[in-house]
């Protein structure tokens, strides 16, 4: 709010007023000067919910103003209420983060040779949302870790990685994300599709050979 008083102030004489969901609330009370100046306050989340706002919630807000006398005899004046909407939109496109995701421990009286599958399950919701998403899977130990590159590419249109321990290798052999990247559909998720999810859901089957 942009506000002043006509004389010094000898008390508080403004607050912004918002109202949300049918409820109304105040922001701080200011002592104004006698020069114009801007006075605001913040509500990062909705007081009525006390979660995060909602678009509908911001679309269907009232703001406003309260006004009193600054001192006897004089008075305060506002000449313009506004509201600032700061939010966060997901990246566009970046990289998948990296971590160890599993273990694969082999069994002591076990020598063969083992295949290790790590399938992307929940690629129908991952499409609603993604444009493209790449994965670049690293086991140890493994053939596939001798090779150029020295990974496996798990995609939306793959949906599966595949890697080979020969002789049962040794005891344990980790698999990790060593990289990869991503491209949503739009920066809004309101534009993405029902029953859409960001987060991969990954299995990981070992099998003998």
């Amino acid at each position: 709010m942009e506000c002043r008083a006509t004389a010094n102030a000898t008390q508080e004489a403004a607050y912004v007023h918002i109202k949300t969901n049918g409820v109304e609330y105040n922001g701080a009370t200011e002592n104004l000067t006698i020069g114009y100046d801007t006075y605001s306050y913040q509500w990062s989340h909705n007081p009525q919910t006390e979660g995060y706002w909602t678009w509908d919630e911001i679309d269907a807000l009232q703001i406003g103003v309260g006004l009193r006398q600054p001192a006897v005899g004089e008075s305060a004046r506002c000449t313009q209420v506004y509201a600032e909407v700061d939010f966060e939109a997901p990246l566009l496109s970046g990289d998948v983060p990296i971590g160890n995701l599993f273990e694969v421990t082999r069994h002591a009286d076990y020598n063969g040779d083992l295949l290790v599958n790590v399938y992307l399950v929940n690629t129908d919701n991952l499409t609603k949302a993604y444009k493209y998403l790449n994965i670049e899977l690293y086991l140890d130990g493994s053939v596939e870790a001798g090779k150029t590159p020295n990974y496996r590419l798990l995609t939306l249109e793959n949906g599966v990685a595949s890697f080979s321990i020969l002789g049962g290798g040794s005891d344990n052999h980790t698999l990790r994300v060593d990289g990869g990247d991503y491209c949503l559909n739009s920066r809004e998720p309101l534009e993405w599709e029902a029953g859409w999810t960001v987060t991969p859901e990954l299995y990981c089957e070992v099998t003998q050979r």
